[in-house]
């Protein structure tokens, strides 16, 4: 029996989901972040220090 496991992928810049097949990802540290969107990526790419405390919270952004 094969047992699948699935994680949801939060872009850290807004918190919201974001799929495995996402073309807006990072790698930073022992990780790689996906993003919605080509701006969330820029933003992370720029400051990644921000967005990888372990107290970062998510104020409501949008990726519209």
């Amino acid at each position: 029996m094969v047992t699948e496991i699935k994680e949801k992928l939060i872009d850290p810049v807004c918190g919201q989901e974001v799929s495995l097949d996402s073309s807006f990802r990072t790698y930073y540290g022992n990780g790689v972040y996906f993003f919605c969107s080509a701006e969330h990526k820029k933003e992370f790419d720029e400051q990644p220090e921000k967005y990888t405390r372990e107290e970062t919270t998510f104020t409501g952004g949008s990726c519209d």
